[in-house]
Formats: structure tokens, C-alpha cells, sequence
């Protein structure tokens, strides 16, 4: 199952900062499926994605733009046991991935360097899937999402993750245009 958010000019965040915040499971590891997608990802259109990789123990914050696609990947065989938090950020030409998992790991970063251009589309955004829900299905438990027209700062993203994953004292950072 996945969950839609139909398409809407306040979900593209065009050539501009934005971030993503996912709570939830990762599915298998190597299979090259979508926690979350706005863009047909997989099919080289413009947009972004939170994915697993093809290969073994990856996960990617990937942005699909105008001028260039790319992204952080954090490799570890830990991600795809128990409930994580991430957290994709980009400036429009660098992008951090954070991932916390919920007994307090320390955090793990990620860091990549493309100037994306362009990412604004016409398609919805997903929980769960690529391509309008039409692919690449993530057979995992979601908990929560939220989408920022904004980079948030790594101190912003670790606040993001300990709320979400209930540590006491924490809040969510302020202005998501979608939180679910």
C-alpha cells in the first residue's frame, strides 16, 4: 500500500532549498524501492526521492533536477532493521541525508554536492512508491513525513528526528508546507 498527495504547486519546490523528513521502516535491503517519491524518479523525470539502492544496505536522498541528479547515500546493514528517522535536506547544490534510528544511535550523515536545478512537477507526491504510485513499491511501515521549502540545518534535522522518534524536550522545526 502507499499513500497520495495529489499534485499541488506548494509540494514543487523548483530550483529551490527544500527538505524532506521520513519516519518509518525500510523495507529490503537491494531493492531499489521508494519511501517517498514526487517525480516519476525511476524513470529519469524531474523530482525527488527518499530509495533504497539496487545495491546491498543503501539508502538515498536523490534529487532528479533540470541540470543534474544526485545525492547522499548512507551504506549500513543497520538501516533496514527497526524504525528510522531521516532526513534529506539540499541547497539547490548540496544535499545532507541524516538518519537516526529510534534507540538513539547516534545519527549518521551523508553529504553530496549537485546542482540540481529544476525539480517542480506535475505528479504526485508518494509515500511508499515511484512514479504516481505506479512503481518501485516499499513494502514498509510509515509513520510520518513532513516537506520544508527549505535546507533545515543539522541541528534543525537531529530536532526533527528526536521528536519524531519521542525523545522528550524536542519539537518539530517550524514551516513544513506538508506534514503527515
Amino acid at each position: 500500500d502507499y499513500m497520495t498527495g495529489a499534485d499541488n504547486a506548494a509540494l514543487d519546490p523548483a530550483a529551490s532549498a527544500f527538505s524532506i523528513v521520513y519516519l518509518g521502516e525500510m523495507g529490503a535491503s537491494g531493492g531499489a524501492d521508494y519511501a517517498v517519491s514526487k517525480g516519476d524518479i525511476a524513470g529519469a523525470a524531474d523530482g525527488f526521492a527518499l530509495r533504497t539502492t539496487a545495491s546491498a544496505n543503501e539508502v538515498q536522498f536523490f534529487v532528479n533536477g533540470a541540470s543534474a541528479s544526485g545525492g547522499p547515500t548512507i551504506t549500513d546493514s543497520a538501516l533496514f532493521s527497526g524504525n528510522w528517522c531521516f532526513v534529506g535536506t539540499t541547497s539547490g547544490t548540496a544535499q545532507s541525508l541524516y538518519a537516526k534510528k529510534d534507540t538513539g544511535t547516534s545519527a549518521t550523515t551523508a553529504t553530496a554536492t549537485t546542482t540540481h536545478g529544476d525539480v517542480a512537477n506535475a505528479v504526485a507526491l508518494i509515500i511508499g512508491a515511484d512514479n504516481a504510485g505506479a512503481s518501485a513499491f516499499m513494502a514498509t511501515t510509515f509513520r510520518a513525513f513532513a516537506l520544508y521549502m527549505r535546507a533545515l540545518t543539522a541541528a534543525e534535522a537531529a530536532s526533527a528526528q528526536n521528536y519524531l522518534l519521542g525523545f522528550p524536550g524536542y519539537r518539530m522545526p517550524y514551516g513544513p508546507v506538508a506534514f503527515y
